[in-house]
């Protein structure tokens, strides 16, 4: 039986959520500017050292000097630059919405992506090799407004959820925190509603990939990839391992319904090569910015790096080495409250669903967080790079995917009659657990970014 998801039906958003999306836009856009020229000598961030860099190398090397630099030069001050991050914000949050209303609805389809038998990740005894979104026999997504809702309001969460402030104990919003968001860096807040596309539109092909690719999807993949590259290269050095996993799976596992070795192989390969145009761009940052050095192509991703802009055609003064738990060992802080600290929603959400990490998707979250972690615990670098923390942000972007992929797995619980049927009791607890601790995330980030909206150093 095939009933079309309701909530994709539904194109017009709530008018509250236009209106949270338009007060997003415009409190970022606002500490953007002031960001920018320093306003009152406060505002400390990222966003100023870019404006310097573009007006003394506008370099099309990476997309934020090369933007800032055209848009400096389009208005003749920095307002063009935070218009341009308000939307980024705004199209962050959009982006939150899109993913998360593709696998609510697609939780209500036949084995809703999960492993059947010994078969790869979503592969079906009926000879279609994964689910459709919207199949179901119990009707998808029944209340459609109220689905939209609890979709919006997660989109927003998602975006507004860091570390939770533990007085005495753990008493910081951004350092020494594993937090997810960076608001004083441009580069990151370009690079994730494209991260988060990609992340979209790499599951969508992977539904039926064996069967056939559209080549339009095929082409924005591409893009995606090449785009988020462009804007940080944190999130390709995350995902393109795990992506190269799952392909690998598929080809090895895929039942034989999805066609012989060859074909799977011709599938897996036209799949993969949408991340081409990424990599070929990563291995042209790491020459320009580094000299060739192996590996150094980390630090491109990060903010102080970018100061290095002008000297990097000289191939720079530093150089990638494996040095183990650098940024673990002998800190003056306690690591593992850090990270419980970071990911007490979704630890919790993990707890209830561990049987959902069969489910790729789901698993994605996790497993693109301890990719950033162990390229931040084996990767240093040395120079004058060496302080700087660049291996750090793969971690971040992993940190607010799975924080993404938590939100939509409790909502999709929230939504389903049959979880924890049998325990009224315990899924009572478990809603409210997960509405305090989520709410616990959203207020200390919503509290940090008012610190931040008036003035106050983000390392804090």
């Amino acid at each position: 039986m095939r009933n079309v998801c309701n909530v994709k039906n539904q194109s017009r958003p709530d008018l509250l959520y236009v209106m949270i999306c338009a007060a997003v836009f415009l409190a970022e856009a606002f500490l953007a500017r002031r960001q920018s020229i320093r306003y009152g000598g406060g505002y400390m961030s990222d966003v100023s050292l870019y404006v310097k860099i573009a007006r003394r190398n506008p370099t099309p090397t990476r997309a934020v000097n090369w933007l800032f630099s055209h848009l400096m030069d389009l208005c003749g001050n920095t307002l063009g630059i935070a218009v341009l991050l308000g939307l980024a914000v705004s199209l962050t949050m959009v982006a939150n919405y899109l993913l998360l209303r593709y696998l609510f609805c697609s939780r209500f389809s036949e084995n809703g992506g999960r492993l059947s038998g010994a078969g790869a990740p979503g592969f079906r005894e009926t000879g279609t090799p994964f689910p459709e979104a919207g199949d179901t026999a119990t009707g998808c997504c029944a209340d459609a407004s109220a689905d939209r809702r609890l979709l919006e309001a997660a989109s927003v969460a998602a975006l507004f959820s860091g570390p939770v402030y533990i007085p005495h104990l753990m008493p910081y919003f951004y350092e020494k925190t594993l937090s997810k968001y960076a608001w004083q860096s441009p580069t990151q807040i370009m690079m994730m509603p494209l991260a988060i596309l990609a992340l979209l539109l790499f599951f969508r092909i992977r539904e039926r990939y064996f069967r056939r690719i559209a080549p339009g999807q095929w082409l924005l993949l591409s893009l995606a990839f090449l785009a988020s590259a462009w804007a940080k290269p944190s999130f390709i050095m995350i995902f393109y391992p795990l992506m190269a996993a799952i392909l690998l799976r598929d080809l090895i596992f895929g039942r034989r319904e999805c066609g012989s070795v060859g074909r799977r192989f011709r599938s897996v390969l036209i799949l993969g090569c949408s991340a081409l145009p990424g990599m070929v761009y990563f291995l042209y940052l790491n020459k320009a910015m580094f000299g060739g050095a192996p590996g150094a192509a980390g630090a491109g991703a990060s903010e102080a790096a970018g100061a290095a802009a002008s000297a990097a055609a000289s191939g720079g003064d530093g150089s990638v080495i494996i040095q183990f738990g650098r940024a673990y060992f002998n800190q003056d802080f306690s690591v593992p409250l850090s990270l419980l600290a970071g990911l007490l929603f979704p630890l919790l959400v993990l707890l209830f669903n561990l049987p959902a990490l069969r489910d790729i998707r789901y698993a994605s979250g996790w497993l693109l967080l301890l990719i950033g972690i162990a390229e931040h615990f084996t990767f240093s670098e040395t120079g004058r790079r060496a302080a700087h923390g660049n291996f750090a942000w793969g971690k971040k972007a992993g940190a607010y995917l799975l924080f993404l992929l938590s939100i939509w797995k409790f909502a999709e619980n929230w939504r389903d009659p049959q979880f924890l049927q049998r325990r009224p009791g315990l899924r009572r607890l478990y809603f409210v657990l997960g509405l305090v601790l989520l709410g616990l995330h959203v207020v200390c980030q919503l509290y940090y970014f008012q610190l931040l909206l008036r003035g106050h150093h983000y390392m804090m």
